[in-house]
């Protein structure tokens, strides 16, 4: 694995972390280019050179308190078993007291079996990445359309604006479509989203975040 590959999937995953609401002002986003070098030869030999861990500290923002850190993976032992890395997860929420609100992130760089990625079913504040899905940033592509998640209050004018009972009446999204995964949107989330259409007008559709088998 070359050092511009890990270089790009680092630059997303910080794109990803604001996306999210982070405040990446506090990552060390362009080190010098000697000491970048090193972190990611460490890394090669299984250091956790590159791991992030922030937390949201402004009273005055929406996320105030929210955490998420992000584990890079160089070599799994076995990459076809979710043990090793359910593991890790565990690791990782204790040491830093992290909420069902925070985000754990992992990133491998190699393959991974299928029933390794549904751990992320089972871990609401879980997400795993393969490198190759974040040597570009989803939301760059002018096709993806702008999707938001609807707040409590919003959520509950919905229902009478829409004059049903349940938010199972909406379209479904699945918790594993690319965007929800970007941002972690999680099962019950109903969101908005936008899409620009002719005339400089915009349609609005609203989706209900579940599980799909």
């Amino acid at each position: 694995m070359d050092n511009p590959t890990i270089i790009s999937v680092l630059k997303n995953v910080h794109k990803m972390l604001k996306n999210r609401g982070l405040d990446i002002t506090k990552i060390n986003r362009n080190p010098p280019v000697a000491r970048l070098n090193n972190m990611i030869e460490m890394f090669r030999n299984n250091k956790n050179s590159l791991d992030i861990l922030i937390e949201n500290t402004d009273p005055t923002k929406e996320y105030f308190g929210k955490k998420a850190y992000v584990h890079f993976i160089y070599n799994m032992k076995n990459n076809k078993s979710s043990d090793e890395l359910e593991e890790i997860y565990d690791v990782i929420r204790k040491a830093n007291n992290m909420k069902d609100t925070d985000d754990i992130i992992m990133v491998i760089f190699h393959e991974l079996g299928d029933t390794v990625r549904t751990l992320e079913l089972y871990k609401d504040n879980l997400t795993i990445f393969i490198y190759k899905n974040l040597m570009f940033n989803i939301l760059d592509n002018e096709y993806v359309p702008v999707h938001e998640r609807l707040k409590p209050e919003e959520k509950i004018k919905l229902l009478s604006d829409f004059m049903i009972t349940s938010y199972d009446k909406l379209p479904i999204i699945s918790k594993q479509d690319a965007v929800c995964r970007h941002f972690n949107f999680r099962e019950g989330d109903v969101l908005r989203i936008t899409r620009p259409s002719k005339a400089n007008k915009s349609y609005i559709g609203y989706r209900y975040v579940q599980i799909i088998d």
